[in-house]
């Protein structure tokens, strides 16, 4: 296998498996399914089966358009860590994304994430599904569990969000929480970051760091973590369920979502 070629189209997304994952909803203001799983954490090969279980229960979803990972795929930032679950990842029948979590960054390197750009390339990302549009910001700062996004990445969104209709729902994902109550790690300028979203059509923000299951909403955006999806670690809510949650997207904005449990082997 030539693993350049298929990063590329698991990473960009090709035509064909765009064509996949639509498949009949080939309208693009159908409905869509989105799931996000985050919190993979592993250490060696072995780690990554609770994985494959999950990517093998969302192929036989209908619907399903787009998986998001939400950081923290490795343990100690280490390219090794970070393979099996490029392996797994592979075996999506839909485009997927990743975001680099705290975990996943070397901070003494004179480049923290080049590991993780090895594997998975992107930091950021933006994709369009289903009449709405998906923007992923790196909120990591160095290996931080309490963090500050950078000024850089700021910037950055602004970008993404000067030639978005402002009608349009958008769905905000990052590793560290913006939601207003989660029970702890609340990014410490997310009051600015959602200030960015003040004259567009936020409808989702999602984020994994704090292992349980959060959802709110808060002025119309709705607001989520989610069990971690790792054998290595339990979730901070002392709940044993792992797994990964989907979000069903109407092309109104109107936004559903589910926690999917998923049991070892």
């Amino acid at each position: 296998m030539t693993r350049t070629i298929t990063r590329r189209a698991f990473l960009a997304g090709t035509a064909a498996a765009l064509a996949a994952a639509r498949g009949a909803r080939a309208d693009g203001n159908a409905p869509a399914v989105i799931a996000a799983v985050n919190d993979i954490h592993i250490k060696d090969a072995g780690d990554a089966a609770l994985l494959e279980r999950a990517v093998a229960r969302l192929n036989t979803l209908e619907g399903l358009q787009f998986v998001a990972v939400l950081g923290d795929v490795a343990t100690a930032g280490k390219r090794e860590e970070m393979t099996p679950a490029f392996g797994a990842l592979e075996a999506l029948k839909v485009p997927c994304k990743i975001l680099p979590g705290n975990h996943d960054v070397n901070p003494g390197a004179p480049d923290p994430f080049a590991e993780y750009r090895q594997v998975f390339s992107e930091t950021r990302w933006t994709r369009e599904v289903a009449g709405w549009t998906l923007i992923g910001f790196n909120s990591c700062e160095g290996a931080k569990s309490d963090v500050t996004v950078a000024a850089e990445e700021l910037t950055w969104l602004k970008e993404q969000l000067a030639p978005i209709d402002p009608a349009r729902p958008l769905a905000l994902f990052s590793h560290h929480p913006l939601n207003p109550h989660t029970k702890k790690y609340r990014i410490k300028n997310a009051d600015g970051i959602l200030g960015l979203f003040a004259r567009h059509n936020l409808r989702l923000a999602a984020a994994g760091h704090w292992h349980g299951n959060q959802v709110e909403t808060d002025k119309g955006v709705l607001f989520t973590t989610t069990a971690c999806c790792t054998p290595t670690r339990d979730n901070f809510d002392g709940t044993p369920q792992k797994g990964f949650r989907l979000f069903h997207l109407q092309p109104d904005g109107r936004i559903t979502t589910e926690f999917v449990e998923v049991t070892p082997a």
